[in-house]
């Protein structure tokens, strides 16, 4: 019954085996919010003198706005889902470094369809809905 949605009343119900559900939320939220984190602190452990902080700017803030959420909850959720979390950054990792490799090669076609790709896979998904819940949605039940 994976991936099944049903709609009705306004309520969107969807359904999922919880192995399957775990996996699909390490990847679209649990695995972002430790990236977002990890790029923290990166930029932290190299901003001696400030620099980093003063040029910061909307890519950087978009990409790590995620990090300021609780960290209790997010050393909680780590804990709890670590096997398919794990699963999730070895994948990204995969990509990451082979990314790093082109940019070390100087790989122009290899950066081309890399950043390409990352271009049009979200308008595919429902990331401009913002997931199940939609602004309008939530609109028309509010009302």
């Amino acid at each position: 019954m994976d991936g099944t949605i049903h709609s009705r009343h306004r309520i969107t119900l969807y359904f999922a085996r919880p192995d399957y559900h775990d996996a699909v939320v390490a990847g679209i939220s649990h695995g972002p919010h430790v990236i977002s984190a990890a790029l923290v602190n990166a930029v932290a452990a190299l901003d001696e003198d400030g620099t980093y902080g003063t040029l910061a700017a909307g890519g950087f803030h978009t990409t790590t706005r995620i990090s300021s959420s609780s960290p209790e909850m997010w050393q909680n959720i780590c804990l709890t889902n670590s096997d398919k979390i794990c699963s999730f950054l070895d994948k990204y990792i995969e990509i990451l470094t082979a990314a790093k490799q082109q940019i070390a090669d100087g790989d122009k076609d290899g950066l081309m369809h890399f950043f390409e790709a990352a271009k049009e896979l979200p308008r595919s998904y429902s990331i401009l809905k913002k997931g199940l819940v939609t602004n309008e949605r939530i609109r028309r039940i509010k009302s």
